[in-house]
């Protein structure tokens, strides 16, 4: 497990004890008014190892809750964990293909990818430098450290890809069409 998704577990877990504490430290005369159950939502990628100590730390709770598991495709240990406690875990996918493509270090320099559906593809540390990407789908695809140099990106959707940053995109060629996180500025050399 690398550093940045343990940190990400770890903080996801204590959002959740937050709520959970909150609501066991609510006054007698107010409990009430709190919801029937606490719905917690814990979003996970797909090589989530299933956190063992985090759910049984939540099984210990008192506080009736519901665990809610946004997941992007296909995660086994959120799968299991749904079919072993199913009265009180719900796994919600995204829309993206259940068996999301591996092309983590792939060197796909000047690769035909147009209209593409590459949502939820692992792209970490991939080559698609003059990669022709126009109209493709890149929902949920995993862009941290592509190399995305003078790859077309025109009508591309890429508002939902994950690990995007501004430096990739501002070496990309886009258009009005293309699509991006909010977060991002849109390039002043587009067109």
């Amino acid at each position: 497990m690398n550093w940045a998704l343990g940190l990400w577990v770890i903080l996801q877990g204590l959002s959740l004890l937050g709520v959970l504490n909150y609501w066991r430290h609510l006054p007698v005369d107010r409990q009430e008014e709190a919801p029937e159950g606490v719905v917690v939502l814990l979003s996970v990628r797909d090589d989530w190892d299933g956190g063992t100590e985090l759910i049984e730390r939540l099984k210990a709770q008192s506080a009736r809750f519901r665990l809610v598991i946004a997941t992007s495709g296909g995660c086994a240990a959120a799968d299991a964990l749904e079919a072993r406690e199913a009265a009180w875990v719900q796994i919600v996918r995204a829309g993206v293909s259940p068996t999301p493509i591996n092309r983590r270090g792939a060197d796909l320099m000047g690769a035909d990818l147009r209209g593409a559906d590459l949502r939820g593809t692992d792209f970490r540390s991939a080559y698609l430098i003059g990669a022709d990407l126009r109209g493709a789908d890149l929902a949920y695809a995993d862009l941290i450290g592509t190399d995305l140099r003078d790859a077309d990106v025109r009508g591309t959707h890429l508002a939902q890809s994950i690990f995007l940053t501004q430096m990739q995109i501002n070496a990309t060629h886009g258009d009005a069409a293309t699509t991006l996180p909010n977060r991002l500025a849109r390039p002043t050399h587009w067109s």
